[in-house]
């Protein structure tokens, strides 16, 4: 978990996998020791959470406005569910595939947005080359 960044960064929480026991971190990444029954992945996907990053704004400090911090403290107050393993495996698959789903759709929105420039940008051409007369256009109304 990241402990300093800017506040909307602050809090970025990603699952290391592999051996990891000796492994050095950067001064500014907390390693979080999960108890007994706490799926990595489960965590990490509350602590994305909408409750949990409010909680970030909420208690992240720091005397400039670009760069906040937080504390051990604050990150164990924090509430985490808790859920039998069986439960923590299908909230994790569900947030899987519901990523999946948001990733197909701003894909497709973004295909749409395109094809809207590319259609401006053909009509304009159209009308400023006289292939459309925007003369006899119905009026618009708003």
């Amino acid at each position: 978990m990241t402990r300093a960044n800017t506040p909307e960064l602050v809090g970025d929480v990603a699952v290391a996998r592999g051996d990891v026991k000796g492994k050095l971190l950067p001064d500014l990444i907390y390693r979080l020791r999960l108890l007994n029954g706490a799926q990595p992945e489960y965590v990490a996907e509350v602590l994305l959470g909408g409750l949990v990053r409010g909680l970030i704004q909420a208690t992240a400090r720091g005397s400039s406005l670009s760069m906040v911090k937080l504390r051990g403290e604050d990150i164990k107050g924090w509430p985490i569910p808790r859920a039998d393993m069986c439960a923590q495996n299908e909230f994790v698959q569900r947030m899987r595939l519901e990523t999946i789903r948001v990733q197909v759709l701003a894909k497709a929105i973004g295909r749409q947005q395109q094809l809207i420039a590319e259609r401006r940008r053909a009509l304009v051409t159209a009308a400023v080359t006289g292939q459309v007369d925007v003369t006899r256009a119905p009026e618009m109304r708003a």
